[in-house]
């Protein structure tokens, strides 16, 4: 089986250039797109009324109070955003791991159940960035050809295409090459952890761990193949 890394050669030119192919794909953080779209967490209702009104006496143990009790409900809400993004790379390498292989259909039908979690429920969840992404990648797929949807990587290539595209779903340009690059980073992804898997090594834990690997293992080829040109000289 080839290594994941060639599976972006259609996409990428000197070495230098794959490298920085590979953290436009990791930017695009895969499971993002799956069956739980990340939710920005906000301050708990009533935490502005911790501030000392002005017209009181704010005393040096009024002031280390309130920077306490600020900086608890801040800790408390990054520990929740950091344990809501692990649960959300977990259950999207499970899905990876075990799920049939991406097409443009499946992971369509992943971002309807998406929209249909009761996470849209939560009011503002629908005004996330993240989630008008979705949005926005449905309609796109909504409107794509059999053909397109088939070979993506041709439709990259045609800027005809991808701007009728663009005009047919009521999105930008922009957004097309985004979905696009979006679905190959699943993709790469997935025969990432998959062959890693099947080799008997060790997964990634979360995505700085995935990003770390697939800069090893991108390294390693690189310096085996120089090896193998310097041997014919």
């Amino acid at each position: 089986m080839l290594p994941i890394y060639r599976s972006l050669s259609s996409i990428q030119g000197t070495r230098k250039e794959s490298l920085n192919q590979l953290s436009r794909c990791l930017s695009l953080l895969p499971y993002h797109g799956g069956p739980t779209p990340q939710i920005t967490l906000k301050p708990p209702r009533g935490s502005d009324k911790l501030i000392p009104k002005i017209g009181k006496v704010v005393t040096a143990s009024r002031v280390a109070r309130h920077f306490s009790i600020m900086g608890t409900l801040q800790d408390k809400a990054e520990s929740r955003a950091k344990k809501q993004q692990m649960d959300m790379f977990k259950e999207q390498l499970k899905k990876m791991l075990e799920g049939p292989l991406y097409s443009m259909s499946s992971w369509s039908a992943e971002l309807d159940e998406a929209m249909s979690s009761w996470k849209m429920m939560v009011p503002g969840a629908k005004s996330q960035p993240e989630v008008q992404k979705m949005i926005a990648f449905k309609d796109i797929i909504a409107k794509m050809t059999p053909g397109q949807k088939s070979d993506p990587e041709r439709l990259l290539k045609n800027e005809t295409a991808i701007g009728k595209l663009a005009v047919d779903s009521g999105k930008s340009a922009e957004d097309v090459r985004s979905m696009i690059m979006r679905f190959q980073s699943l993709v790469m992804f997935q025969k990432f952890v998959r062959e890693r898997k099947a080799a008997g090594r060790r997964l990634p834990k979360n995505v700085d761990d995935m990003q770390e690997l697939l800069k090893v293992d991108m390294q390693k080829d690189m310096i085996a193949k120089q090896r193998k040109r310097n041997r014919r000289f």
